[in-house]
């Protein structure tokens, strides 16, 4: 989920800090300016280096920056072009949201916004070039021949076909060496809550469904994990880089779904308002020239991150704590590498279950381990998944040789990391000193006034009263109330459809290291969790 605030568009328009989002796409009808991915090119294009492919909507509120992202592609390919080709699918929000983020700009600049395509639900495909850039940084408006399709807002983007069609088509007029496919605007990790299989006896509504690109148009219907990854499998392209421009997407639970489909990953553990195109584009071009395409990502992470240090924390934080800074770690990952964490994963999981069967992990120490291990959002289930780990070999001996192993196989899949200076002070004066990958944690709870248990999975944030949504392996609904430390059950199979056996129990993660059974296990519901502490 990325966040535009106040503070955040004051910052990125004054200080100049482009933040990034991205695009979508729609599998039938094209018009005659967007040739179908079946159709080759009379004349056979030359082999670039770099095809780019961004796949993205607006999500109501993101429309703005994203076309910042664009002008910083334009100006980033001068000089670049003939390395690196940079291709485009976006739908734009609904006349609400243009006009309310049109009303934001005027309040901070003084100025009425100029869209540069800003058609309500206009879904739009087109191939970014230098030759759009102007002197006075602004670049060529977007035309009717740019839109795909004749569906546009009833397009429905979170098509495995859609998907699989943009990437096709890009191979097809932009052959190259290496594919880089970007997605961007909202993004939710992993989370339970919001994906799940279609094959479900009961389906969600639309809403419900969620993991990066919020479509108003759709009932807010955004694209799964498991959706992304089927479109890259359909398109019969191999990506180089999967570039999550999207919040709280570097997790476990991604990673593993994506290492048959991509060599590298790029994403953020936390909050983000995006990268910068122009950079990025340019440590590409460099990287088709050296062949370093490790080291020029690598600098990339590092220039990603430096925007952070300026900017103020989320607004929830800011409430408790006015001069908190943001927190925000930025990574790069070899995938194939990653596959080495599964088992890596599987054995520690293993050990934590015979540990806790035997007695040597108590209730006691489970819980104290869930208080200890480092949460990058408030109210979601996502915590770091080494801090985590070494929270439990404190409290157990035991489990040092699995703790290691594990730490091992996550530094050698994670190339690079990068901290903003707020999270680097944090880490510092904490126990455990670097962050790893985003996982879903949960325990077994009981609701004491009516004598039942079950295992829940945070799921949002504070409600009006207090209270934390949660739901349990089956889809029912939970109540956490931090305050008191009480569960609260509320109603049974409301929810049938989100029960893991639809979902998380399908995920490459759980089926390959049955980490759903330590969460069966686990007693320790993570609570008042660093930084942000609960009232």
């Amino acid at each position: 989920m990325k966040k535009l605030n106040r503070w955040m568009m004051a910052a990125i328009l004054f200080c100049g800090f482009g933040a990034t989002f991205t695009s979508c796409s729609v599998s039938d009808n094209p018009t005659s300016s967007t040739p179908d991915p079946s159709t080759p090119p009379s004349t056979p294009p030359s082999v670039v280096d770099y095809t780019v492919m961004l796949y993205c909507t607006g999500g109501e509120d993101l429309d703005y920056q994203t076309e910042k992202d664009f002008i910083a592609a334009c100006k980033g390919l001068a000089g670049n072009g003939s390395r690196v080709r940079f291709f485009l699918q976006y739908k734009y929000s609904s006349q609400k949201g243009l006009d309310k983020q049109s009303a934001e700009y005027a309040a901070i600049a003084g100025e009425e916004y100029d869209w540069i395509g800003g058609k309500p639900g206009g879904l739009y495909r087109l191939e970014l070039t230098s030759r759009m850039y102007k002197k006075n940084g602004s670049i060529s408006k977007f035309t009717d021949a740019n839109l795909y399709g004749n569906q546009q807002e009833k397009s429905q983007m979170y098509q495995p076909d859609s998907i699989a069609n943009f990437i096709k088509y890009c191979a097809t007029v932009a052959p190259a060496k290496n594919y880089v496919f970007m997605v961007g605007d909202h993004g939710s990790g992993y989370n339970v809550y919001f994906d799940f299989s279609k094959n479900a006896n009961t389906q969600a509504s639309a809403a419900e469904r969620r993991a990066v690109c919020s479509d108003a148009f759709n009932n807010n219907y955004d694209i799964t994990i498991k959706e992304l990854r089927e479109g890259i499998e359909k398109s019969g392209v191999h990506l180089k880089l999967f570039n999550f421009d999207d919040c709280l997407m570097n997790c476990t639970e991604v990673a593993a779904e994506f290492t048959d489909v991509s060599d590298y990953m790029l994403a953020a553990n936390h909050v983000t308002t995006g990268g910068n195109y122009d950079q990025f584009i340019g440590h590409l071009a460099k990287a088709g020239i050296t062949g370093d395409f490790e080291g020029e990502m690598k600098k990339y992470v590092d220039k990603f991150i430096a925007g952070y240090n300026d900017l103020s924390a989320e607004e929830e934080v800011l409430k408790k704590y006015p001069n908190a800074k943001q927190h925000c770690a930025y990574a790069f990952t070899d995938l194939k590498k990653f596959k080495g964490v599964i088992p890596a994963l599987k054995d520690f999981v293993d050990k934590l279950l015979s540990e806790a069967k035997s007695g040597k992990l108590t209730a006691d120490q489970q819980k104290f381990a869930a208080t200890e291990c480092y949460q990058p959002k408030v109210g979601y289930a996502f915590y770091d998944l080494l801090g985590y780990a070494y929270a439990l070999q404190k409290q157990d001996a035991n489990l040092a040789t699995e703790y290691e192993a594990l730490k091992a196989a996550v530094e050698t899949a994670m190339l690079k990391q990068s901290y903003s200076q707020a999270l680097k002070k944090y880490l510092e004066n904490a126990d455990f000193k670097q962050l790893s990958y985003n996982i879903n944690v949960g325990a077994t709870v009981v609701d004491e006034s009516a004598s039942m248990s079950a295992t829940i999975l945070r799921v949002e944030n504070f409600n009006e009263d207090g209270q934390v949504f949660c739901l349990d392996e089956f889809g029912n609904i939970w109540w956490y109330t931090p305050k008191t430390g009480k569960f609260t059950f509320q109603a049974k199979n409301p929810q049938k459809h989100l029960a893991w056996a639809n979902g998380y129990g399908l995920s490459t993660l759980v089926q390959q290291t049955g980490w759903d059974k330590w969460i069966r296990q686990n007693a320790g519901f993570p609570t008042k969790n660093p930084p942000y502490y609960f009232e």
